[in-house]
């Protein structure tokens, strides 16, 4: 039996089809719901525009595939969470699809990405998104520390925009509610990670394979952000063979990282493809 999760992020809507407990296929759309958000909480009419063409998109991407319409599973996470207008979206999302959209919680949102990243082993996962940014540890099976923080690549841009001294000090601060957190080593999910893991790789053309598990070192991140500021986004996408909506926020996202693995006191990251959809895959959808 197939089944298929489309996960609607602060900046991508993305598809994986999975079968035996492996995803198959995925897809994605980078489709900026969060973008403009933050200065009122309300999703703009053009990302909601947006978001539910990639959304019908990626379902009848699913559909055509072979996944019967009761094995499709919608989640989103924190634009949606936060939204003043989130019961009139996902009633859109609905209208197109059928399907009621599960607007995770933060914590539930931190178990997808720890389960995605470990697998309910033990470790620490740091997920920055679009729109939030969780760090979860797990010892011995179990949860030893959870927070979110509602800062991500989508909001700092929209914030920041290209000037780089300013979410130096924003993002910095807001680190401080993490508290004091003892880990040795670090698995970061998310696009901006996967993402700079692959910049840095000089490889021509992404592999999702070859990118899972490559170490990324705070230094190379810090030398990577200065030189993506110096860019634009365009200029971005063409040197690195990144899409342009990618390029619009790899330079906050890269530069967050950055101070993140300064804040932890850690010299690198570990970079996991394995995320939230496969850990929703294993909380959500095995165990019906």
């Amino acid at each position: 039996m197939m089944q298929a999760i489309i996960d609607i992020g602060s900046n991508s809507v993305r598809l994986a089809i999975f079968s035996g407990g492996n995803i198959i296929f995925r897809d994605k759309v980078t489709a900026k719901l969060g973008q403009g958000f933050y200065e009122t909480l309300v999703i703009k009419s053009d990302a909601i525009r947006r978001n539910l063409d990639a959304v019908k998109k990626l379902f009848d991407t699913a559909i055509s595939r072979g996944v019967n319409k009761e094995n499709v599973f919608i989640f989103a996470t924190a634009t949606v969470r936060e939204a003043k207008n989130k019961a009139d979206f996902c009633a859109q999302i609905y209208a197109l699809t059928g399907l009621y959209v599960d607007i995770l919680s933060e914590s539930l949102e931190a178990d997808c990405a720890l389960w995605g990243a470990l697998g309910g082993g033990d470790g620490a996962v740091l997920d920055l998104g679009g729109g939030s940014m969780e760090l979860i540890t797990a010892k011995k099976g179990n949860v030893t520390f959870s927070h979110s923080i509602n800062l991500g690549a989508v909001k700092l841009n929209d914030m920041f925009g290209a000037d780089k001294s300013a979410p130096i000090d924003y993002v910095t601060k807001r680190l401080e509610e993490y508290g004091k957190v003892n880990i040795d080593k670090l698995f970061a999910v998310g696009g901006s990670a996967t993402c700079c893991a692959y910049i840095l790789s000089g490889d021509k053309a992404y592999d999702m394979k070859k990118n899972h598990l490559r170490v990324v070192t705070r230094d190379k991140l810090y030398a990577l952000a200065d030189e993506l500021y110096k860019k634009t986004p365009t200029e971005r996408a063409t040197q690195y063979n990144i899409s342009l909506k990618r390029a619009e926020t790899i330079h906050v996202g890269a530069l967050t990282l950055a101070l993140v693995l300064d804040y932890l006191c850690l010299d690198a990251f570990t970079v996991s493809e394995k995320d939230n959809l496969d850990g929703y895959y294993t909380l959500k959808v095995d165990r019906k």
